[in-house]
């Protein structure tokens, strides 16, 4: 923004040279024009400054509604932003010092200019200087280079970004609704009863023709999860990492219809049962990043093996199944192990009942909790697609902030070379002139152009794509889940993109000049 501001101040302090020049040779002094020259500078400034700072502030609040409620909590004031001063100050401190060097600089060097050589200047119209010509070359070669940078930085991030919901998540959350109940202990004190409450819990919610409601300690993407130590029976696994540190994985306990519900398959042996009771024999359920981190002993099959879980007073669990990983959070992680027992062995105070429905079916699930126990109340209440885009809500709301940046820096680099190629053509039409009386068609005049802002746009290709290339590095190395991420695409699209928009931006000045009538070309002396 501060180039194409820095080329509109050169193109109009260049196209008033003459004015500068009559009137210095009426008796205006130096210094009055290097004033007008700033009070118009600090005008254009503060006229900017306060539509920028307008539309910063109602930008902000477009923002925060994007953000779902249950994640504004992170900002301050629950789901209030402000303009930051710093950055406000900032922002404004970098455009006046543009306005000023781009402004300021032409007039100081208007007024030691050659009065009689420009006065003789045919018409009203002075030639550029190769001085300024070089700059505003620079200023959008820059441009187009940052633009580069940016651009390939936002599509590599949103692609990241944009993997992270879109990714399998292993389980299907579509439909579930879930909520949660916290038992009184003095009104459940062991185990047996709170078992059997939430067994009834769930036979009543469940609906007819249904997958049957599931009790679990915990649901994916809740915020909320379980961790045990383990000690596994037998000699240690060859591919645990570290044999000095004690093996730990996620905790669940579950109740049989949880694997069913949420449709997650069965690798090897077996689900949980009603029989899978306390007073059975211990069994658990691991995923497959346990198997491989901890049980895998010269190719020998989990089921069967025996581990101890620090959850269960250290008591001893034989593993009956194996189910494949899922996600647990928005963390995209993966080869966390995690065990999962069965609910019956472990009730606790606090559940979570899960069940396909929709929230039309909470007054229903609410009078049927209240015929169990009048005094238990059901909160929480919750979709596993609400929790999920909770969770993923911030990677969505970056993604899209990102895309719109890196538009906006496309849409600023080819103004850039659009005013570049417009000025250029405004000032060769008497040659433009010249060239079509002398035969030149217009696919020629069109080349002539066209050369141009080719030139700009491969002279701030190269250092974009190698500014590129270093800014991928630099976001590998900061966000370690993109350590796999090829940044050959991103900039290739980036290529293509700033191609098109330095395309059609030299194009349509250009289409332009090129229908210019001859005669009125050559009469031209603007």
């Amino acid at each position: 923004a501060c180039s194409n501001v820095a080329n509109l101040l050169l193109v109009r302090a260049q196209a008033r040279q003459r004015q500068a020049s009559i009137q210095l040779s009426l008796g205006a002094g130096r210094g009055r024009l290097v004033r007008a020259a700033l009070i118009e500078t600090l005008l254009l400034f503060v006229i900017a400054a306060a539509l920028g700072t307008a539309f910063a502030a109602w930008l902000i609040g477009f923002v925060v509604d994007m953000i779902p409620f249950e994640n504004r909590g992170y900002l301050p004031g629950y789901g209030t932003a402000q303009i930051s001063g710093p950055v406000l100050l900032f922002a404004l401190g970098i455009s006046l010092a543009t306005g000023l060097i781009f402004g300021l600089a032409p007039a100081f060097e208007s007024t030691r200019a050659n009065v009689l050589a420009i006065l003789k200047e045919s018409g009203s119209s002075v030639s550029q200087s190769s001085k300024a010509k070089r700059l505003r070359f620079v200023l959008v070669v820059s441009q187009i280079a940052m633009a580069a940078i940016l651009v390939s930085s936002t599509l590599l991030l949103v692609r990241e970004f944009r993997n992270r919901w879109t990714a399998p998540v292993g389980f299907d959350p579509h439909g579930i609704l879930t909520f949660k109940l916290s038992l009184n202990g003095k009104q459940y004190p062991d185990a047996a009863r709170r078992r059997a409450f939430f067994e009834s819990v769930a036979a009543a919610v469940s609906r007819p023709g249904d997958e049957p409601a599931a009790v679990s300690q915990f649901v994916p993407f809740s915020y909320d999860n379980g961790q045990t130590s383990l000690h596994i029976a037998g000699p240690a696994s060859s591919e645990t990492e570290d044999p000095n540190r004690k093996p730990s994985a996620g905790f669940n306990a579950v109740s049989p219809a949880f694997f069913s519900l949420l449709r997650i398959p069965l690798l090897a042996g077996r689900s949980f049962t009603s029989a899978d009771a306390d007073m059975a024999p211990l069994v658990a359920i691991v995923n497959e990043a346990l198997v491989k981190q901890y049980l895998r002993r010269n190719g020998a099959s989990p089921i069967g093996q025996r581990i101890s879980l620090s959850r269960l007073k250290n008591r001893e669990v034989e593993i009956v199944g194996v189910v494949p990983e899922i996600l647990e959070s928005a963390t995209p992680t993966t080869g966390y192990p995690q065990i999962y027992v069965p609910f019956a062995e472990a009730p606790a105070e606090e559940a979570i009942v899960s069940l396909r429905a929709s929230r039309d079916a909470l007054p229903e699930i609410r009078k049927r909790v209240a015929a169990l126990d009048p005094l238990q109340p059901v909160y929480q209440v919750n979709t596993l697609d609400d929790y999920m885009d909770q969770q993923l809500a911030p990677f969505r709301i970056v993604s899209g902030l990102l895309g719109w940046f890196g538009g906006l820096a496309l849409v600023l680099a080819s103004v850039g070379v659009y005013g570049v190629v417009a000025y250029s053509a405004s000032q060769r039409t008497r040659e433009i002139g010249i060239r079509a009386a002398l035969g030149a068609g217009r696919p020629t005049l069109l080349r002539l152009f066209l050369r141009q802002g080719l030139v700009m746009l491969e002279v701030g290709m190269i250092p974009g794509l190698l500014g590129g290339i270093a800014a991928s590095i630099g976001l590998r190395s900061a966000l370690e889940e993109m350590n796999g991420a090829s940044a050959i695409l991103p900039l290739a699209a980036t290529a293509v993109l700033l191609g098109i928009a330095v395309l059609i931006a030299t194009l349509a000045p250009a289409w332009k000049a090129s229908s210019v009538d001859p005669l009125k070309a050559l009469r031209y002396d603007g």
